[in-house]
């Protein structure tokens, strides 16, 4: 499922190195695409020329939207058998 995909995502903090592109003395938050390739592979592109590998990020969004309604779903389930349970326990106490 989306969701056992995020799951197993792992995000970075990190700073770039000094001189480097986009170096401001910021903590950026993101994945290893190496990483992420294991987890969602087609989500990562591999530049033919520099083997540099890059996270499809605009993707990315969709498979986030996935997970959030697979878990919203699991939470409106557990919502529903304790719902389900207090009415149980509630007619066995009356």
């Amino acid at each position: 499922s989306m969701l056992d995909k995020v799951v197993d995502l792992k995000p970075i903090s990190f700073t770039y190195s000094h001189g480097a592109v986009g170096h401001d003395n910021h903590t950026h938050f993101g994945f290893l695409a190496q990483d992420f390739e294991t987890v969602l592979p087609d989500l990562v592109r591999t530049d033919a020329d520099t083997g540099v590998k890059s996270i499809m990020n605009d993707e990315v969004t969709a498979v986030l939207a996935g997970a959030l309604k697979e878990l919203a779903s699991q939470v409106q389930d557990l919502a529903d058998q304790v719902n389900s349970l207090r009415t149980q326990i509630s007619d066995v106490s009356t």
